[in-house]
């Protein structure tokens, strides 16, 4: 009857019986209009540090530690209610360039995002070698942030030319390879990657003479 509830999940007859019993049967059928959503809700890389998303640009960025090989990266994808994505959740991608991944609503039309990896940038800002020519030895305080260099009995310091190892992706200022007058103690400023920095203080002595004749 009219007003009673029914279950339309497949199709349903109605029959109709007409005042002199004769009747007629109609079959019923309700659709849902097919979703037109086609977002990416979520997007998430094992391990990634953070992600955000732009859903008036369509742009995702996922930022993973630093160092991250980014050739084979899976990533987690949510999408809006029936729809699909290509690339599949779950596929790895290789995100050393930006990616687009394409999402098709219910209704057959899509939406394009365009995906990019960034590593952290590395925090890291050591000296890990310091090495002068001819050196005796050479000690690094990571703690004390001091180097120490010591060179034969009589070398002359105007002038030494210390080669330098320093963290990845880091840079050190005054540069290795490039001359330095260590007759006073020679501060050395290594810069991260993301800019942060610390100094090292580089002492070079010389080796005391170890010589004790009466030569004349």
């Amino acid at each position: 009857a009219s007003g009673a509830a029914q279950d339309f999940s497949s199709a349903k007859t109605y029959r109709v019986t007409a005042e002199d019993g004769s009747f007629q049967d109609y079959t019923v059928t309700v659709n849902n209009l097919e979703n037109t959503e086609k977002q990416i809700t979520s997007f998430t890389i094992a391990g990634q540090v953070s992600s955000s998303f732009d859903q008036t640009a369509k742009t995702i960025t996922v930022t993973v530690p630093f160092a991250t090989v980014k050739t084979a990266l899976v990533p987690t994808i949510g999408v809006s209610a029936a729809a699909t994505v290509s690339p599949a959740s779950g596929a790895a991608q290789d995100f050393t360039s930006a990616k687009t991944y394409r999402v098709t609503a219910e209704d057959g039309s899509f939406q394009d995002y365009s995906v990019t990896v960034n590593n952290l940038k590395n925090t890291e800002k050591q000296i890990t070698a310091f090495t002068i020519a001819g050196q005796v030895s050479s000690t690094i305080d990571q703690s004390a942030k001091t180097i120490s260099v010591t060179m034969p009995f009589a070398t002359v310091k105007t002038a030494l030319i210390p080669t330098i190892g320093v963290s990845a992706a880091a840079t050190v200022s005054p540069t290795s390879g490039v001359a330095q007058n260590f007759s006073s103690a020679k501060t050395y400023r290594v810069t991260a990657e993301d800019g942060s920095f610390q100094d090292y203080t580089v002492t070079v002595n010389n080796l005391e003479n170890t010589e004790k004749q009466i030569t004349a």
